[in-house]
């Protein structure tokens, strides 16, 4: 479910560093006290690994948002937090980053180690961490064996390579490091709770349970209520809608929302709060490994909202509930959402945005950390933050790219919005977020924002990590998450449970039908005399038990009834019927459950489907080789298969032309016939008088087990297809193979074309081509795929072959289904590389595709 690009890449390298505008660095003697941070400035030291020659002349030091000078021994001045953490990077002469370091309120480290360690703090985005946590997992790194490996090879890569952070030389070190994350998915439960309301009437609550994606989960509380659960880092809103409801005795329920509209409104909507840092139950002890820090469930308690009820009304026996969670992950598309809903995502989408991404790659530089955000209430702070993003006006920039799977898309309209001079380098953010968290705005934050625009490079994820373990790192727990969670709930009154409640079956014996049964829940019907009304709308299928067979409805001593589908009668999408149970005691309804059963769409097509005959061998052909192709990998195929025997029975009313099996038989022309274990026949038209008109071909399909000759054979689907027929004088068809062309543009730079070339008439006003007959593996091959245009135009295939002369070569038209070329040099092909190409295109479309040809006069 999740999409798998990344964020990181941990360019941080230049990251926490390099200014793109010049600046001079402050004095260390005119350095003045700090105005917005709890953070002195001190003496400090880099520190160089032994056996290393490496001058600091001209470099400096960038810390919350200044540049302060270095002096050639390496001493300087940098702001040291009493109680949090800053974040440093040493710059040369060329304004390149060489080393990061840290300081937390009890350490201060600028070096190759520290650089190491800086690098896995911004990995795994700490600094968007309770600062209990940022400065147990920066203090604790010299007694963490699982990181040392790492830092060690790192500081051994510096000494040979300086310039690491800008060639990135450090980044498999750090791909090898992370090489063992893996986050399971959790699966939801269906839980029930069950309760006696007033007057005796049994109520029963389900609902989805358990862990859900990105820290939800929904608790059940006796008799008729639940709360939202979240022990994840994430904000939400709740909405709970009422779908369905089924009225006291009624035989149908009434849907009450059938779809999810824009205008659809909610019975109720809540904010859900993140969960709260538990550093006491989880104090990073660090003999686990850092990679295990990722997962919130180890940070963070859950925080409970609620209760909230599903309320069933005195002439309700049931009610079906909706409780859809709106948080921020790309993974929605947003014309699923209502209005509300959209509202509410913006705001979570913006505010993670600011907490997920702008504080730990570019206000940490600033001199702002998380506490400035936690100081505000959970609400508060995605009011603030949606309020920040919009009042500087990003929200219009990114208003296009925050759902469905487009996250690169607005991380690079970011990447742009920061490094703009048009933009004033996204001056009017940084004053809007520090303004939000109720910070004074620096007075020199215009030139910091000048010189931290580079970070936003961070968020262009395009070159780095992109295999698909590592660059689930940051997606599978801040931004490719599911920003719609979807939850049912259900409210009955009712006395019996189906099971099961879901099935999936298909049209295809012994896979085509389903046991269901029903179980009396209340302990006080389970000595009473009963009866089972079994029913179903019989759409698609029937029911059956001892002394009933093939209904739609019956009334039994039994508890248990076999839903049986029909054939699927060539229906292309699976369709849904519902089972209902009503338990009765003196002919009245007590209780009532229902099961859904999900049918499997027809698993065969008649091929070609639409090709044109003539009757009249003069204007075109007059026979089609017909065959049954299966629509699915796992539908068994006609022929001769070892598990089942088929027969098919080939059927036209005969109008225009007749059948005959597989070619054979040549002089025998049959409305009706039988094959046995063949997919394959031929229909011939004979008609040379009728103009236009179309002739209907059907197959049903039996099958039975193998080797069971006393078996029946048993109906499994009746299909159906067409032939147009046409006689008209003023047309002219021709069937012909698809062919492929191949040559090169230029040197190196070769292509390869499937396509039909046919001579070009000058009295045709207009043409037709459709292409089929494919079978080779395309899961979606472009069967019946048509191109029609006008004399004088080019045919509108999606790739012109000869684009200047109308796709029109030598007097014949060159019309291409599909297209495979290549770039020229230095990384260009030849006609090997067309070869290959060719030979890929008859597997996956068969070697028998042929296109067929109408010229209109």
């Amino acid at each position: 479910m999740k999409t798998n690009r990344v964020l990181f890449f941990y360019f941080l390298v230049s990251i926490l560093l390099v200014g793109s505008c010049k600046k001079d660095p402050i004095d260390q003697d005119d350095i003045a006290d700090p105005v917005n941070k709890e953070y002195v400035w001190v003496d400090a030291k880099i520190s160089l690994p032994g056996n290393v020659n490496y001058s600091l002349a001209d470099h400096e030091l960038n810390a919350v948002g200044e540049v302060v000078a270095i002096r050639s021994d390496g001493t300087t001045k940098v702001p040291k937090m009493t109680q949090s953490v800053s974040v440093y990077s040493v710059t040369n002469g060329s304004e390149a980053p060489v080393m990061l370091g840290f300081s937390t309120p009890n350490k201060t480290e600028i070096s190759p180690e520290a650089t190491a360690k800086v690098t896995l703090f911004t990995l795994y985005r700490i600094a968007a961490l309770p600062v209990q946590a940022q400065i147990k997992f920066l203090e604790g790194f010299d007694t963490d064996g699982a990181a040392q490996s790492y830092i060690s090879e790192f500081v051994k890569l510096w000494k040979t390579d300086q310039h690491i952070l800008v060639n990135k030389r450090y980044v498999d070190l750090l791909k090898k490091y992370h090489a063992a994350y893996h986050k399971a998915v959790p699966t939801p439960s269906l839980a029930m709770a069950t309760s006696t309301a007033a007057g005796g009437r049994y109520y029963f609550v389900e609902a989805e349970t358990g862990e859900l994606e990105d820290g939800y989960s929904l608790e059940l509380e006796d008799p008729n209520k639940f709360y939202m659960l979240n022990k994840g880092p994430r904000t939400a809103t709740a909405f709970i809608y009422k779908t369905q409801v089924k009225r006291n005795n009624a035989v149908q329920p009434q849907t009450l929302i059938s779809a999810f509209e824009r205008a659809t409104k909610s019975d109720k909507q809540w904010f859900v709060e993140n969960g709260t840092y538990i550093p006491q139950q989880h104090p990073f002890g660090f003999e686990v490994d850092y990679r295990k820090f990722l997962l919130g469930k180890t940070l963070f308690a859950e925080v409970k909202s609620g209760p909230h009820e599903l309320p069933l009304a005195d002439d309700e026996e049931m009610a079906e509930y909706t409780i859809r969670l709106v948080n921020a992950g790309v993974n929605v598309q947003e014309d699923l959402l209502t209005d509300d809903e959209r509202a509410a995502y913006s705001k979570h989408m913006h505010a993670a945005l600011i907490v997920d991404f702008y504080l730990p790659f570019m206000g940490i530089n600033l001199g702002l950390d998380i506490n400035d955000f936690y100081a505000m209430g959970a609400e508060e702070r995605a009011d603030k933050l949606d309020a920040a993003v919009r009042e500087a006006g990003v929200h219009t920039l990114i208003g296009g790219h925050l759902s469905g799977g487009r996250l690169h898309e607005l991380l690079k309209t970011l990447e742009t919005y920061f490094q703009s001079e048009s933009t004033g380098y996204g001056l009017k953010l940084h004053e809007a977020v520090f303004k939000a968290v109720g910070r004074a705005v620096p007075q020199r934050l215009a030139g910091a924002a000048k010189r931290n625009g580079y970070l936003s490079y961070y968020f262009d994820s395009e070159s780095f990590w992109n295999t698909e373990r590592e660059e689930r790192l940051f997606m599978d727990y801040y931004w490719e998450t599911y920003g719609l969670i979807t939850l049912k709930a259900t409210a009955r009154a009712g006395v019996v449970r189906v099971s099961p409640r879901r099935a999936n079956i298909t049209a295809l014996a012994p896979n085509n039908s389903v046991a269901l049964s029903a179980v009396i829940e209340t302990e006080e019907f389970h000595q009473l005399e009963v009866t089972y009304r079994w029913r179903t709308p019989g759409n698609f299928g029937s029911l059956s038990t001892d002394g009933y067979s093939g209904t739609s409805q019956l009334e039994t001593k039994s508890d248990n009834v076999v839903y049986k589908a029909d054939y699927a009668v060539g229906r292309t999408t699976s369709v849904v019927e519902r089972v209902y149970v009503d338990v009765l005691k003196d002919n009245q309804v007590v209780g009532t459950d229902s099961a859904e059963i999900t049918i499997g769409p027809s698993n065969y097509r008649i091929v070609p489907d639409g090709i044109t005959l003539t009757g009249n061998g003069d204007r075109g052909p007059n026979i089609a080789n017909l065959r049954i192709e299966k629509r699915s990998q796992e539908a068994p195929a006609i022929g001769n298969h070892p598990d089942y025997d088929f027969k098919v029975v080939w059927r036209t009313a005969g109008k225009h032309g007749g059948l005959r099996w597989d070619g054979r038989y040549a002089s025998y022309w049959t409305t009706e016939m039988e094959a046995f274990n063949s997919a394959n026949a031929q229909y011939r038209c004979s008609d040379e008088d009728v103009k236009e008109s179309v002739e209907d071909v059907e197959a049903t399909i039996f099958s039975k087990p193998k080797g069971a000759p006393e078996s029946d054979y048993e109906l499994v689907d009746i299909i159906k297809g067409s032939i147009n027929i046409n006689n008209d004088e003023n047309k002219r068809i021709i069937h012909q193979p698809m062919t492929y062309y191949s040559g090169a543009w230029a040197e190196g730079n070769w292509f390869t074309y499937p396509l039909v070339i046919f001579p070009v008439d000058e009295d045709a006003k207009r043409y037709s081509v459709k292409f089929y007959n494919f079978s080779g593996t395309a899961a979606n091959p472009p069967e019946g795929a048509t191109y029609t245009w006008s004399a004088g135009q080019s045919p509108p295939t999606y790739y012109a072959v000869f684009p200047d002369t109308k796709d029109i070569s030598g007097g014949s038209y060159y019309v291409s289904l599909s297209r495979t070329w290549c770039a020229g040099p230095p990384s260009g092909c030849n006609a090997g590389n067309a070869a290959e190409w060719e030979a890929r295109y008859r597997e996956m479309y068969g070697t028998g595709v042929m296109a067929e040809i109408i010229y209109f006069y």
